[in-house]
């Protein structure tokens, strides 16, 4: 395994080491069970035991390798699952407590393919193969001693073969990976379609693009079927050389084993202990064949996994965060960011936030209204400058306190399989009613109305008021609406507008009239606040917002 791999996938066995040793030698008992069964076999055809305490015995040896084989196979799966279930949440709890880029950066599918696809292909690996492979190795070297002990001969020819398997294994693990990956690869990168396009179904019906959806789809899984067949066909090659080797070695020892019978160097009853001992040995490189695809697969997995687990987080929570200020000024000063170095999109950027004011960003899209917001919540730090909160930088906070004196109602809206209340986040019912009826659906919906997959579909205004909802509910110092309004008819707007004259508000707004009555308006354009005043100010100046604002009016916007 990769030497990243080591830091998180040993502690995932931490306590699973007496479950995994009781495992390992039951296992070893039933290889004991397995070569004993051969030799007794051998001494009943010969007549050194008798009939019937033989086969007794054969039986027993028989049923004791079986139950052995089955008690510890069950065993090993337990401790592979439960190992992965750790790496899983593991996984999982550091990708939803990453920074926002990395899901810009990765999308839903790929992370997805993370946490499940790669998990898993580890799993098989341990179960089916790691965790054996002591129990394989004791059985091919007793297999090769009690072969050289009762057919010396025999054991030669087996041992001369074992150099075109070891040739056959290092072919494949030269010709396999970079086959493996690619198809590893091309799963995730199929997952990831799939979960971005299905989502955006009705807007691809909607302009006419379910012919270009499909010839998409079409080509994405021809170029999945052709690397999947590359890959796939590697294995069937060397699955049909390695038994091309075991059938020729088996008639060699045939051939030899016969001869000795007949010139009475060799008992039937050892040749056939021989020639199932020589079967047995090969079990271990058939298994290992199979093994390989496995291995190449979580290799892969275990590589992308530790390149998730390594990335660092650019936002962190500080080792001594400090206690919430409380909200008195939220200052941006001097700030400059850069999603891609050398391409800034805030350049010298300075705001100031007060209690009881309601401020609005507006602007050309594009101009970094929405990197403001990202600096605020802490989604993002800044490259240069600071953002402060009472003179505190927020950068001495932990980033979740910070997030919940913060509301955000953001253009898009996510509303999540479950109930009213529980997609509002109240504390109870009776609150859920309350900021129900707030934001204007009370009697429309009720707290216990469950929404999502197949339930009760709300109207895009109608889960853009539960939006805001969600966000009252924690009572937020700091309320930012980003389009927020967006999917509102004018009555909605309206209320919504009512809601924030008691609140200190942030919003980004490309609506003027939405704002014309706020306390400040800041015009941000190409990353640098170019304007600010109230509504009566900028349009006395005849700058960028008046400009803006007669364009809206010509449009009836």
């Amino acid at each position: 395994m990769e030497t990243g791999a080591r830091e998180w996938l040993l502690p995932a066995f931490r306590g699973l080491g007496g479950a995994l040793f009781g495992a390992e030698a039951t296992l070893m008992l039933g290889v004991g069970a397995s070569l004993g069964s051969t030799w007794l076999l051998g001494q009943a055809i010969d007549g050194t035991l008798p009939l019937g305490p033989a086969a007794l015995a054969y039986l027993a040896a028989v049923g004791l390798s079986a139950g052995c084989t089955w008690f510890a196979r069950v065993r090993i799966e337990e401790v592979a699952q439960q190992a992965m279930l750790r790496v899983k949440e593991r996984l999982f709890a550091h990708v939803m407590d990453h920074d926002v880029a990395l899901h810009d950066e990765q999308g839903a599918g790929r992370l997805i393919s993370r946490v499940t696809g790669d998990v898993e292909a580890m799993r098989a690996l341990l179960s089916e193969a790691v965790l054996q492979a002591p129990a394989d190795l004791a059985l091919a070297l007793g297999l090769l001693l009690i072969l050289g002990w009762v057919a010396p001969s025999m054991a030669l020819v087996a041992i001369a073969s074992l150099p075109a398997y070891i040739l056959l294994l290092i072919v494949y693990r030269r010709a396999a990976p970079q086959r493996l990956v690619a198809a590893r690869e091309i799963a995730a990168r199929v997952s990831g379609f799939y979960a971005e396009h299905v989502r955006a179904l009705p807007l691809l019906r909607a302009f006419g693009r379910l012919p270009w959806l499909e010839a998409r789809s079409a080509a994405l899984s021809a170029e999945k079927a052709r690397i999947d067949v590359a890959a796939g066909m590697t294995g069937v090659h060397l699955f049909n050389a390695l038994f091309a080797v075991r059938s020729l070695t088996l008639a060699g020892m045939v051939w030899v084993g016969a001869s000795q019978v007949h010139q009475g160097l060799l008992s039937i009853g050892t040749l056939l202990v021989a020639l199932d001992y020589a079967r047995k040995l090969f079990e271990p490189f058939i298994r290992l064949q199979f093994n390989l695809a496995t291995f190449e697969r979580a290799r892969a997995g275990a590589v992308r996994v530790s390149e998730l687990f390594a990335r660092p987080r650019k936002v962190r929570a500080p080792a001594d965060p400090q206690p919430w200020p409380g909200f008195q000024e939220l200052v941006l000063q001097d700030i400059e960011f850069a999603y891609v170095e050398a391409v800034p999109v805030l350049r010298r950027v300075s705001l100031r936030l007060e209690p009881g004011r309601r401020v609005a960003l507006v602007g050309p899209t594009g101009g970094g209204k929405s990197t403001i917001v990202q600096l605020l919540l802490r989604f993002i730090d800044p490259d240069q400058g600071r953002v402060q909160i009472n003179g505190l930088d927020l950068r001495r906070l932990d980033p979740e306190v910070l997030r919940r004196h913060i509301g955000l109602v953001s253009q898009g809206v996510h509303l999540l399989p479950g109930t009213v209340a529980e997609n509002i986040g109240a504390r109870s019912d009776g609150d859920a009613l309350r900021l129900l009826a707030e934001v204007g659906l009370a009697g429309v919906l009720a707290p216990g109305d469950a929404i999502g997959e197949g339930n009760r579909v709300l109207s895009r205004g109608e889960a853009q008021l539960v939006c805001v909802a969600r966000a009252l509910a924690g009572d937020p110092e700091l309320l930012v609406l980003d389009e927020a309004t967006a999917a509102m008819d004018p009555d909605t707007e309206a209320r919504v507008s009512e809601l924030t004259r008691r609140r200190s508000v942030l919003a980004i707004a490309h609506r003027l009239r939405l704002v014309a009555d706020y306390d400040e308006i800041h015009v941000v354009a190409a990353g640098q606040i170019v304007e600010s005043g109230d509504h009566a100010s900028l349009l006395a100046r005849g700058g960028v917002y008046a400009g803006l604002w007669q364009a809206q009016l010509a449009s009836g916007a």
